[in-house]
């Protein structure tokens, strides 16, 4: 294969090989963006092949990030593999990471960090399940989005998403980097279909929001899906970094007939489902992440009931969990009484994929006065395990409201076993 670029001025692309999913979407909606006066940061395209063709595969990617960004001081290296958000998206799956000119050592670590990510054990698991080839990991470089070079000092980053009846606008904190979307919003927005927001907002905001939505409505319609938008903002404009298709859900109406078992405090996601079962996760050092798997894998449509702890903290721990977790149709956080911490952005994105997540605690019903869902049973360590009931829920929810209820579909409630007999 011949390793090379062509520099078009505003992108360096590749010769041959295969553009990972990152770079594909922003370039086969590159004309459009660029048409609406938005732009796109300078970026390169080092397809797999090219990294894998390399003897020394960090010290390669250096070097393209040298030749094609003269007199750099910090570069954003994006995790580009060809199966990435195949399927459903999985955000914060892969690794992405920024590098300092002059840090050089530290930069090739950095650059292993997003190369080897490729095959962490979550990512392993979720190509095995859907069937997917292996390939490798690819990278998209592309100059950060600032108004001092050198400085995380954006204006303004954050995300456009077009999830329902209403688009979701979502500001994260630019000091945070690619860290932003790994952290708690700093505010947010309902976006109508003409781009206007639903509630009181700055001058700036309104004309944000309108312009993306604008975007959004001349991207490539695809049934059942809408457009994610991440956008970095300077004194020179609004920049499109990545545009990501997302599962799109309709309006549902909340209804007052069905006694309500869970006392909601946060609802992500828009959605009407009936599970076929409810399966218990205590905190993730109380079971094996294969047992997990293994359970995922035979039941496509179920309610996981978990901690926060399992959500919520930073680490592998949390990642692990919900990568891995491809079939739960509703994700329920049992906060209890407590105090909750605001879920990661790029954390909500995963739980808005086709899904419900609450949290909240369970009311006074047989499902908690059987202790097994209580927060003090999902703490006390009486047993270490996933216990799994074939108990059907009805779960409705609405975002924009925060409105949602869980019921019984047949009014019965079937007995918890483990789902890995111990001995």
């Amino acid at each position: 294969m011949d390793i090379g670029f062509i520099d078009e001025g505003g992108w360096a692309l590749p010769v041959g090989g295969t553009l990972g999913n990152k770079s594909r979407n922003l370039l086969e909606n590159r004309v459009r963006i660029l048409s609406q006066g938005l732009k796109i940061p300078r970026s390169v395209s080092v397809p797999f092949e090219y990294i894998q063709a390399a003897e020394l595969k960090e010290q390669f990617v250096l070097e393209q990030t040298d030749r094609y960004f003269p007199n750099w001081l910090s570069i954003f290296v994006r995790s580009d593999a060809p199966d990435e958000d195949s399927n459903r998206r999985f955000p914060g799956l892969y690794e992405s990471e920024h590098i300092w000119h002059r840090d050089r050592k530290p930069a090739l670590c950095f650059i292993s960090n997003v190369l080897g990510s490729y095959n962490n054990r979550p990512a392993q698991i979720r190509r095995g399940q859907y069937g997917m080839a292996e390939m490798g990991m690819g990278v998209l470089l592309q100059e950060p989005v600032t108004n001092t070079p050198g400085d995380f000092d954006a204006s303004h980053t954050g995300a456009f998403s077009d999830i329902g009846e209403f688009a979701l606008l979502n500001f994260t904190n630019p000091e945070e980097g690619l860290s932003a979307m790994k952290r708690p919003s700093l505010r947010k927005y309902w976006v109508d279909e003409k781009g206007i927001i639903q509630a009181d907002a700055a001058t700036f905001e309104r004309d944000l929001a309108y312009k993306l939505r604008k975007l959004v409505n001349d991207l490539p319609k695809n049934d059942g899906k809408g457009w994610e938008i991440e956008f970095a903002v300077n004194r020179e404009g609004t920049y499109i970094v990545q545009t990501t298709l997302v599962v799109k859900s309709g309006k549902v109406n909340i209804p007052k007939d069905i006694k309500n078992l869970f006392q909601s405090i946060a609802v992500v996601g828009t959605n009407s489902v009936v599970t076929n079962g409810i399966l218990f996760a205590p905190h993730h050092e109380q079971f094996q992440l294969e047992d997990f798997v293994r359970f995922d894998v035979m039941h496509k449509n179920y309610c996981l009931v978990t901690v926060p702890e399992n959500i919520t903290l930073s680490g592998t721990a949390r990642l692990r969990l919900l990568d891995c977790a491809l079939n739960p149709k509703v994700i329920i956080i049992d906060t209890g009484e407590v105090l909750y911490n605001p879920l990661a952005a790029h954390v909500e994105q995963y739980m808005r994929e086709g899904r419900i997540a609450m949290r909240g605690h369970f009311t006074d019903t047989p499902l908690s006065g059987a202790h097994v869902f209580g927060s003090d049973f999902l703490r006390s360590g009486r047993y270490c395990g996933l216990l799994y009931s074939p108990t059907k829920l009805i779960v409705i929810a609405d975002e924009v409201s925060g409105n949602a209820v869980v019921g019984l579909s047949d009014t019965r409630i079937h007995e918890f076993r483990p789902v890995v007999k111990t001995h």
